[in-house]
């Protein structure tokens, strides 16, 4: 979104989308790497069948796709206000964005079963606190 149409929306913080591009492709990396190269979640694998794992993928990154949805939706028809969001999916979760990205995360974490993966979840949780921290402020 161009910033003449989401400045009425509040201050995005300045790295907002570096953050989203190091999470993602650290996210990755080390789920391919553990999986295929360094094998460190081997023990997990095979004592959780891929069905469950499928399932658990199934459900968080619905719901991920969901969240995201529900705040784009709300989003796009509030673009004229400069009023605080807080009816439907913002009524509940306060950056429903931020969170369905983590979603996003946690399924494939889930499918891979990688250990070395949860690592990228808590630096995407930090990073994205001090986003929204920033956000909060303004």
């Amino acid at each position: 979104m161009s910033k003449e149409a989401h400045h009425l929306l509040g201050q995005e913080h300045p790295y907002t989308h570096h953050v989203f591009y190091m999470t993602f492709i650290a996210h990755f990396t080390l789920i391919l790497l553990d999986v295929f190269f360094l094998h460190l979640s081997q023990h997990v694998t095979s004592a959780v069948p891929f069905l469950v794992a499928a399932g658990l993928w199934l459900i968080f990154f619905s719901l991920s796709l969901w969240l995201m949805h529900r705040a784009h939706l709300q989003l796009f028809r509030a673009k004229e206000t400069t009023e605080l969001i807080t009816t439907d999916i913002y009524a509940y979760v306060r950056h429903p964005m931020y969170l369905s990205i983590l979603l996003f995360y946690l399924s494939f974490t889930c499918l891979s079963l990688s250990l070395l993966s949860l690592a990228t979840l808590g630096l995407s949780f930090w990073g994205f606190n001090k986003i929204v921290s920033f956000e909060e402020k303004e």
